[in-house]
């Protein structure tokens, strides 16, 4: 299985109840962490937007609005795991559209100082234009993801800033304290921005949610 497919079958899951957004991994076939050699944990953190949601001031309608965005860390036993993971990524980034289509993505730069990649694609299927970007980066043992769906001009930059964060915050050394609502915090949830900082890029979030998808 690829780790893009794993990923982008993460955002099918959570955006299934929402007619308005669908998207899957283009094959679709099941997918299963388990797939994933020597993955030993995996969280989300998932901030969603309503499309049809006020902009609360003109200043806001500068930032891109924020369908959907999921950050993901893939945590695994070893760096040569790790690396495996992400090259499987690298070969295989793909996308399906909100109306089922496979859209075809163009790479973009990722300059993180790591090994990265990433890939945007326009989908007009709706009538109005919605952007999906996708960063993934390796760093040491962890491969990090942030899929973006978005109204307005992809946000390339705004996606790099926030791999970013996540590749030079270390984990936190207090123990786990979970919590469904976003709220999350210690060991691998300190990597992951909250929402104060994502909405310093997008606007429209209404709702942020938790997730181990794998491990403990």
């Amino acid at each position: 299985m690829r780790v893009v497919r794993v990923m982008l079958a993460v955002v099918a899951m959570l955006l299934a109840g929402t007619p308005a957004l669908k998207v899957a991994a283009q094959d679709g076939g099941r997918v299963g962490f388990e797939d994933l050699v020597g993955l030993q944990t995996a969280v989300t953190r998932t901030y969603s937007g309503e499309t049809a949601q006020a902009d609360s001031t003109p200043r806001d309608m500068v930032k891109p609005k924020a369908l959907m965005m999921l950050v993901g860390i893939f945590e695994f036993d070893t760096e040569a795991n790790a690396v495996a993971g992400y090259e499987l990524l690298r070969g295989d980034m793909n996308a399906t559209g909100l109306d089922g289509s496979p859209l075809q993505l163009t790479e973009i730069a990722v300059p993180l100082g790591i090994p990265s990649v990433g890939g945007v694609a326009i989908d007009t299927s709706s009538g109005t234009p919605v952007d999906f970007t996708i960063v993934a980066a390796l760093d040491g043992t962890s491969v990090l993801s942030v899929i973006a769906i978005t109204s307005g001009a992809p946000p390339v930059a705004d996606i790099v800033a926030l791999t970013r964060s996540i590749a030079v915050t270390e984990s936190g050394t207090t123990p786990v304290a979970f919590s469904a609502d976003g709220g999350s915090s210690g060991g691998i949830w300190d990597r992951i921005p909250q929402l104060g900082s994502v909405e310093r890029h997008f606007r429209g979030i209404t709702s942020v949610v938790d997730a181990v998808a794998f491990g403990g």
